[in-house]
């Protein structure tokens, strides 16, 4: 089974050709009894691409080993969703993450409304709306168990401090003593992903005269930040290497070093090999902060964005979830050559006639 090129996105949804073939099968009472099934439907698609050259020299490549027999390949389309009231879910008192039916949000075109049992919600204070998050307790620092101690350094949490916007979300982190200039640290992956790019973000600020921090993740990315110079953001990339743990770890520049910061909004991502870079184009929406509990919040099976809501804005048993959004929906198409003919014109613009069979 051949990948279409992964990094080559289609400009256009599939437009349906007039070949629609409606799958029938026999219902309940036999044959005479006709019952359609729909949700794998067959039909001739087309696709459009915008292609820099050295996407279509890729693409014809991978044309070319498609000639001969007639083999199936793995594809990603989209539906375009306009101004459209999603379904998100149903809250139960408890569940604070709820999947929206999106993979990608327009917010040039329109922000993001959620309502939870008809009351609109404030993005920011009630919810975020995220594609992941890898550090676990990211509105509690006092976890010892997964914000860590390094080295025998001591640390003093405190809650409750003023956050760059919203409310005293940030967490002061004071540090004494220790081996190591390694002293605060969460383990977000024991071994990093091969060939990923793994972003390390959120922001800081070091208390005038005291050591200058460096933030670090594990795999050769390092940010220092000066004291008395104000919240700043944190921003790591690295790729990972499938041998090294990926990190979230504060350093002083001497083991003897004490440390006096704030922290607010501590998190990770991945790349996806589908969504392009962490806050790079197309997509810069969907890599955002997320608040978190005990544990990571996981990327949806479908790479769908998810709407995380605060601890203080649980949606109560009954509550209808919904968004209303201007994105996109990917669904997963197996395409088929047997009827592949590619018409390319002097501006690399390529269109493809694919018989397509939709997956479940």
């Amino acid at each position: 089974m051949a990948l279409f090129p992964p990094n080559i996105w289609p400009e256009t949804p599939p437009r349906e050709g007039e070949d629609w073939e409606t799958i029938v099968q026999p219902g309940p009472g036999g044959m005479g009894d006709v019952l359609e099934v729909n949700d794998a439907p067959v039909f001739l698609g087309r696709y459009r691409f915008y292609l820099e050259r050295a996407d279509f020299h890729e693409l014809r490549s991978f044309h070319r080993q498609q000639r001969g027999p007639a083999l199936p390949f793995d594809f990603f389309a989209y539906t375009i969703i306009e101004h459209e009231l999603l379904d998100c879910g149903t809250g139960d008192g408890s569940d604070l993450v709820f999947p929206a039916p999106l993979t990608d949000l327009d917010r040039t075109l329109q922000a993001p409304v959620v309502t939870v049992g008809g009351a609109s919600k404030a993005e920011g204070t009630d919810y975020e709306i995220i594609v992941e998050q890898r550090a676990a307790k990211s509105e509690d620092l006092s976890d010892a168990g997964v914000w860590a101690a390094v080295s025998g350094a001591v640390i003093t949490r405190t809650g409750g401090q003023a956050a760059p916007s919203g409310p005293a979300t940030a967490w002061r982190i004071q540090t004494s003593g220790g081996t190591d200039t390694a002293k605060l640290r969460q383990q977000l992956l024991a071994l990093s992903l091969l060939s990923k790019r793994h972003l390390v973000a959120g922001y800081i600020k070091v208390a005038a005269a005291t050591p200058a921090v460096t933030i670090a993740d594990g795999l050769g990315a390092t940010q220092t930040v000066q004291p008395g110079a104000g919240w700043t953001e944190i921003e790591l990339q690295s790729d990972g290497d499938a041998v090294t743990p990926w990190l979230m770890e504060f350093r002083a520049p001497a083991a003897g070093d004490a440390l006096d910061v704030d922290l607010w909004h501590p998190w990770g991502a991945i790349e996806d090999v589908y969504w392009g870079l962490p806050r790079g184009e197309p997509n810069r929406s969907a890599w955002r902060y997320g608040p978190s509990g005990a544990s990571a919040i996981a990327v949806d099976s479908k790479r769908r964005h998810q709407i995380v809501f605060y601890a203080g804005s649980v949606p109560g048993a009954g509550a209808a979830v919904k968004l209303t959004a201007v994105g996109r929906r990917l669904y997963y198409v197996q395409c088929l050559t047997e009827k592949l003919d590619w018409a390319i014109d002097e501006n690399l613009i390529i269109t493809v006639p694919l018989e397509v069979k939709e997956s479940t």
